[in-house]
């Protein structure tokens, strides 16, 4: 009895694991050279990368951002939050069991030095940087239960961004003003490109400030092309840690034919300067799984991806 118990369990066990991988496969890698290669920003056109976290604007465009300034493009980022809801980077900088408030501030700003650093190696000027200061972990409440009243982070202890340099001083945190902060952006800088997460992103904070970004451009009535990279997804990016010989391969479940992909290419030198701005962020590399999420982005190529957001309104 014990061991037919054993064998279904092994069984079960075996079909889930099946299940699972060609639920979240990613396509075979011999795809990506014949996907097209996304355009480049020519010298003089402007580019607007939004960032939902300190980091993402590496992970998922960093080799762009290489290149588009190699080409005399004007890069401008813009991250949504400053990532100082992570509590175990919390925990390992103060090295506090249960940090405080302050703590988490402090953290946001550390994270903001980690991300001026990073630019700087891939080309972006501090001055090109705007910090919007909205609550880490908070972006899709906004989106859905805060469009007017302001949402309370559970980790800063406040409603208003704390931070001295957000776009906007003490800004209160609602739907309503992010969505007016990045309507604004938009208008004062006309961009050519714009850059950003992916609305099938599973990580909340990317997929709402996808929808934020594409209602802009619905608002502002601007027509600009909007491209999406992806940072979380089951198991993407796969292979994990560093392989700087492999291709970064879709997942299969947001992959077709009429999908709209794109690859950037990443020669030698850009990939090199991408892992040394990943490496700036010391914060995030202290975790292990992060570590390794974030070195599997430096491959062959980036991936950006023309969403669709018809199912997503």
């Amino acid at each position: 009895m014990i061991l037919f118990l054993i064998i279904i369990f092994c069984v079960a066990g075996l079909s889930s694991a099946v299940l699972y991988y060609f639920k979240y496969r990613t396509i075979p890698e011999f795809i990506i050279p014949l996907l097209p290669e996304a355009d480049l920003a020519k010298k003089g056109e402007t580019v607007l990368v939004f960032a939902p976290h300190s980091d993402d604007e590496v992970l998922g465009a960093g080799g762009y951002i290489r290149k588009s300034i190699q080409n005399g493009a004007n890069v401008k980022v813009i991250l949504i939050t400053n990532g100082d809801g992570h509590r175990f980077t919390s925990i390992e900088e103060f090295k506090k069991l249960y940090p405080k408030a302050e703590d988490y501030i402090q953290s946001g700003y550390l994270r903001q030095e980690e991300s001026e650093k990073a630019l700087a190696i891939l080309g972006v000027k501090a001055e090109d940087i705007i910090f919007l200061g909205y609550p880490d972990h908070g972006i899709k409440e906004l989106l859905e239960s805060h469009w007017q009243t302001p949402y309370t982070s559970p980790y800063l202890k406040q409603s208003t961004s704390p931070y001295n340099n957000s776009y906007h001083p003490h800004v209160a945190f609602t739907g309503e003003n992010l969505q007016q902060d990045i309507d604004s952006i938009l208008k004062t800088y006309q961009p050519n490109l714009i850059i950003g997460p992916h609305p099938q992103d599973i990580h909340p904070d990317h997929s709402a400030s996808a929808l934020f970004i594409h209602r802009a451009l619905e608002k502002t009535g601007l027509k600009i092309e909007f491209y999406s990279y992806l940072v979380h997804f089951p198991r993407f990016p796969y292979p994990k840690n560093s392989h700087q010989d492999r291709f970064l391969t879709p997942p299969a479940r947001l992959f077709t034919l009429s999908s709209n992909w794109f690859k950037v290419g990443l020669d030698d030198d850009t990939k090199n300067l991408k892992e040394r701005a990943v490496f700036e962020y010391r914060s995030q590399l202290k975790s292990p799984f992060l570590k390794g999420l974030m070195l599997g982005f430096v491959k062959q190529n980036e991936l950006l991806s023309k969403a669709d957001f018809s199912n997503l309104k």
